[in-house]
């Protein structure tokens, strides 16, 4: 690019040369500054596929360290404890739910152990052929039920599909204190839960920062650090701390 600039230079400074020759010359810069440009660009991960593949990387950089920030607290707080890990249907086939299921399973460590998996079977019958609702949309309090039921030796039971719409009829909010396995939650409507995670139904819930602005940026090698640039944990202890920093967290009654 330099020897371009010096060669325009020379033809600038030319009284003998023509002057559509000097506006071709500086064309001609132009388009090689240009192609240097966007050379840089692509090699740098500002465009192109390169900038794709960063993106993924990032995500799934976010996604592991959301799972396992939480299972590492739960083992923490919790350890010498069997769970279950309610996922949706065919979750193995979904990239990124193995991969939050796995994060999970890394962050309990030694402290936990893994009883079982369990995928909500929903009744997908009443739906038009083609249609593929969430299943948030679809599950239900009896499913929650059923896989409590299913594992009722397991003390510790992360969903990382949140909880069901009608959330108020799980039997598990009519146990015992000491019967109630200690509920988790990922991608869920923390906004919703103030009142269960205030009572200890839920102990946990992962949520956004509100207002936070995603980072296309190398992240931290440090899980904590890089769930702290996007996630908050919600908890019984800090719930009323993050209600007064976050005062649109919650939904107000």
């Amino acid at each position: 690019m330099l020897g371009a600039l010096f060669f325009v230079y020379k033809v600038f400074r030319s009284d003998s040369m023509d002057t559509s020759v000097k506006i071709a010359s500086l064309f001609g810069l132009i388009a090689v500054i240009s192609f240097c440009l966007l050379g840089v660009l692509y090699r740098t991960d500002v465009v192109g596929n390169y900038s794709n593949d960063r993106l993924l990387q990032i995500e799934s950089r976010y996604n592991f360290c959301k799972g396992f920030v939480l299972g590492k607290y739960l083992a923490e707080k919790y350890p010498d404890r069997k769970a279950m890990i309610i996922v949706p249907p065919d979750y193995e086939l979904n990239f990124r739910q193995k991969e939050l299921v796995d994060s999970i399973v890394k962050g309990f460590g030694d402290s936990i152990t893994l009883e079982a998996i369990e995928e909500i079977a929903v009744d997908l019958s009443r739906y038009q052929k083609g249609k593929s609702p969430h299943i948030e949309e679809i599950m239900t309090a009896e499913d929650f039920d059923y896989a409590f039921n299913k594992h009722r030796d397991c003390e510790v039971v992360v969903s990382i599909i949140g909880v069901p719409k009608d959330i108020e009829k799980m039997r598990v909010w009519g146990m015992k204190d000491y019967e109630r396995p200690k509920i988790a939650l990922l991608n869920s409507s923390t906004k919703y839960l103030e009142s269960a995670i205030k009572g200890k139904y839920v102990v946990a819930s992962v949520h956004y920062i509100p207002g936070f602005k995603a980072k296309t940026t190398i992240l931290p090698s440090s899980p904590e650090k890089v769930f702290e640039n996007r996630y908050i944990l919600v908890t019984p202890e800090n719930v009323e701390q993050i209600k007064r920093q976050y005062d649109k967290l919650f939904f107000k009654m």
